[in-house]
């Protein structure tokens, strides 16, 4: 049987041959699961966006084609998104704005602007990424930034009330430091 000869092979062009030559055959079902299942198999060893582009279309009705699409989509932002930086990162959103890592694009840009600036970062972030998904969270931080930096200064306060000049002068540089 021509079907045991294509799982004995594992070849993916046997299984072609059996399911478009031999429509009749008993084993049909499995020749094409045993296929998509083969071509599942060589896209994620090729990890390739054009093949896997290739492949999705030449098998459209896959039995895998969830998980074709699924690495379609990782293909498509590692392919892109290489040095994550603010512009690459930028052009993978738009260049691809369904791709199921959008937000983790999103949520790097986010790193960028908080990690350089902190809380100042967040000021010009909101104001270049209103569609960014982390810009609901924003005024969460800065209010709690807030009350962390209004706790940290009522200490300072009842500090310097105990404190001798000299120490007043150190707490005072520290009170410049942290605005800053």
């Amino acid at each position: 049987d021509v079907f045991y000869t294509c799982k004995n092979r594992k070849s993916i062009a046997c299984y072609d041959s059996l399911i478009e030559f031999q429509s009749w055959n008993r084993n049909l079902s499995a020749a094409i699961r045993d296929r998509d299942s083969l071509v599942l198999i060589a896209v994620l060893k090729e990890e390739n966006l054009s093949f896997t582009i290739k492949t999705l279309e030449k098998y459209p009705n896959s039995l895998f084609r969830n998980e074709l699409q699924d690495a379609l989509e990782l293909f498509e932002y590692n392919e892109s998104v290489t040095t994550f930086s603010e512009d690459e990162l930028l052009r993978f959103i738009e260049d691809y704005p369904r791709n199921v890592h959008v937000g983790v694009a999103q949520d790097s840009i986010y790193s960028i602007y908080h990690a350089k600036e902190g809380y100042r970062g967040l000021e010009k972030f909101t104001k270049r990424y209103s569609n960014n998904r982390n810009i609901e969270d924003i005024p969460i931080i800065l209010r709690r930034s807030s009350l962390l930096n209004l706790t940290f200064y009522i200490r300072i306060i009842h500090l310097r009330k105990k404190s001798t000049w000299i120490q007043n002068c150190w707490i005072s540089f520290f009170i410049l430091f942290r605005i800053r």
